[in-house]
Parts: structure tokens; C-alpha cells; sequence
């Protein structure tokens, strides 16, 4: 076992290295600190639903009604077209490429021209679409010059997004707003103690060996579960109406699954007594450590993360991770190698 403990401390070095991050997110599908809101939609609009998505990086239209509903473009263009038998794009419009991306960054074709006549391309058969609106998002690098003078949270501005359902005008209105950031600092804090609290408690020579390996199994179980609830939530908040959360799950967020699995395995494997469980405890301390924990930490530096749930919550989930997987990780290696189960 001694190969086997001198990876696992190979694999703790890369913990403090950033290019091992695995986060990974939907185009626009990010932490942030502007928040979107719908404030409303036109009563006559019969079985219309619009929502922000995605953590609000995109806005979402269903039309349950009977008559088309056609969103317009930058340009009071025709964009988009929900019918109930589906979606349709209209290819002239610049909307349908500037919309591409969270960015705007796809420059329109050449023959996109709000003054072409639309011509008509289906893109789904469910009379549901998702798409970028740079209306209702920030769009610069910069903040918004308020936010610099007065950090506080605040509206950044009232949004507007025309509809049109046949010879008749709507407009959908919402509201940006800008949420103060959290102190990266005090869950930073947060973070090291509880990693401090669990290495200690594995380390300490006063608390009986029996008693120390329920409280890192517990450890483990809490940071396993963490990780679980943290990649399923943002799997959950990334899906659209192509994929899957289930397929985002095994896909974009492996990695965090595969350490919340390990921390799980390792709990109940160290509750049960068997031989090695301080091993298994580290190592399963260091997958959740560097798939959950490292990679979700700069959620520390903002109010709004791409999680179903608040963003405190979401960063108390880090510090689970992050924190109890690290302390897991230094504090087991060490009574293993104490033990000699790394032998």
C-alpha cells in the first residue's frame, strides 16, 4: 500500500494547482451576481409561460394557446415563432445568431436583414423555446457604474421584450438586478476550520480510535452527500430542452458524481469496521476534496450560483466538500500510516 498512499499525496499537491478544476457549465450557465427576473407577462396572452432558466441565463417561452406567438428581435424583426405545433426561426433575423450565445459573440450572416421578409425554419415539434435575450442581461465586462459607487443590492434596470401575436402588440417586462457579493474571506474561514476540525479529530491521540472513525465516517457521509446534491443540482439547473439533467450528470458533472460516490462508499465502508477504512476514508476525503470542493470555490466570490437553491446554501456546500474532504483526506492518511494500513 505504500505506492498506493504515495499517489494519494501526489494527488493532494494537485489540489492546490487551478488548471485542475473540473467545473464546467452551459454556455452562460455560471456564478454570478445579477439576477433576472420576469415581472410580467400580458393577461390576454392565454396558456403563454415565460420564465428565466439556467440560472436566469436564458428566458424560456410555452405557449399552451391555440394561436402563434411570435417573439421580435433586436430590431422589431421577427425572431421567433411559437406555434402549437412548434418552434419555427426565422433565418433573416440577426436575433437568431446574436441569441447563439450568452455573449452575443456570433456575428449575423451577411443576408440576415431585419427587412428581409421572414422565411420560416422549424426547430422543434414542442411549442416551448429557450433562448439568450441581451435585453435582459448585462451585457458589458464592466459592472454597471451604480454597483461601483454603492455595492449594495440594487435594481440595475427594468427590461422589455416585444411579442406579437398576429396583427397584435405585447411586451413582456422584467426586471435586472445586481446582488452584493459574499465575503470570499469568511467561507474561506469557514472552509479551513471545518478541515482543521476533522483533521484533528483523526490525528488527536486522546479520543478513542472506535470514536474517531464514527466522526470520520460521519464526515465522509456528509461531504459525500454534499457533492451528490451539489452535482445533481447544477445538472438539474444546466438541462435544456435537449438534454437531460440525468445525461448532465454523467456527463458534464462525472467527475463531482464519481467523488460524491467514493465519500458514500467510504462512509459506510469505515461505519462497518473493515480493514483499511482509514485509507479509504483518505482517499475518498481527496476525490470529493478536488472533484466537488476546489472545483465549485469561486461560488465563494459570488451572490448567485447555477444551483436550484441560494447561493448560501450552495457555498455551505463547498466548505462540506472542500472542507471535510481535505480534512478527511490529511487526517486519515496520517492514522493510516500510523496504523500501517498503508503497508
Amino acid at each position: 500500500m505504500g505506492a498506493a498512499l504515495a499517489g494519494l499525496f501526489l494527488v493532494l499537491i494537485v489540489l492546490v494547482t487551478p488548471g485542475t478544476a473540473y467545473a464546467h457549465g452551459a454556455d452562460g450557465v455560471d456564478d454570478s451576481d445579477f439576477r433576472v427576473s420576469v415581472n410580467a407577462v400580458p393577461a390576454e396572452l392565454t396558456g403563454v409561460e415565460i420564465r428565466p432558466v439556467e440560472a436566469a441565463s436564458r428566458l424560456e417561452l410555452y405557449n399552451g394557446g391555440p394561436l402563434s406567438v411570435e417573439v421580435l428581435g433586436y430590431d422589431g424583426e421577427p425572431y421567433l415563432q411559437v406555434r402549437p405545433d412548434g418552434v419555427y426561426v426565422n433565418v433573416f433575423s440577426p436575433a437568431a445568431y446574436l441569441n447563439e450565445t450568452a455573449s452575443g459573440s456570433t456575428a449575423p450572416p451577411d443576408y440576415a436583414s431585419p427587412a428581409q421578409a421572414p422565411y420560416w425554419q422549424k426547430a422543434t415539434d414542442e411549442p416551448r423555446v429557450r433562448w439568450f435575450d441581451h435585453r435582459a442581461h448585462w451585457m458589458n465586462e464592466a459592472p454597471p457604474t451604480q454597483v461601483v459607487s454603492d455595492p449594495v443590492d440594487q435594481k440595475i434596470f427594468d427590461w422589455a421584450i416585444p411579442l406579437r401575436v398576429g396583427v397584435t402588440n405585447y411586451t413582456v417586462t422584467g426586471t435586472l438586478e445586481w446582488l452584493a457579493p459574499p465575503s470570499a474571506g469568511t467561507w474561506g474561514a469557514f472552509t479551513l476550520l471545518a478541515g482543521v476540525a476533522v483533521a484533528a479529530v483523526a490525528i488527536a491521540a486522546q479520543i478513542p480510535a472506535a470514536v474517531s472513525r464514527w466522526i470520520l465516517a460521519g464526515a465522509a457521509g456528509i461531504a459525500g452527500s454534499a457533492a451528490l446534491a451539489d452535482a445533481v443540482g447544477r445538472a438539474v439547473t444546466s438541462q435544456d430542452l435537449e438534454v437531460s439533467w440525468l445525461t448532465l450528470l454523467v456527463t458534464s458533472e462525472l467527475w463531482p458524481l464519481i467523488g460524491a460516490l467514493v465519500g458514500l462508499g467510504a462512509a459506510v465502508y469505515a461505519a462497518m469496521r473493515k480493514p483499511a477504512a482509514d485509507l479509504a476514508l483518505g482517499v475518498a476525503g481527496v476525490c470529493i476534496a478536488l472533484f466537488s470542493g476546489f472545483s465549485r470555490v469561486t461560488s465563494f466570490g459570488f451572490a448567485v450560483t447555477p444551483t436550484p437553491w441560494s447561493g448560501d446554501l450552495a457555498r455551505a456546500m463547498v466548505v462540506a466538500t472542500l472542507g471535510l474532504g481535505a480534512g478527511l483526506a490529511v487526517g486519515a492518511l496520517v492514522r493510516a500510516r500510523r496504523t500501517g494500513q498503508a503497508h
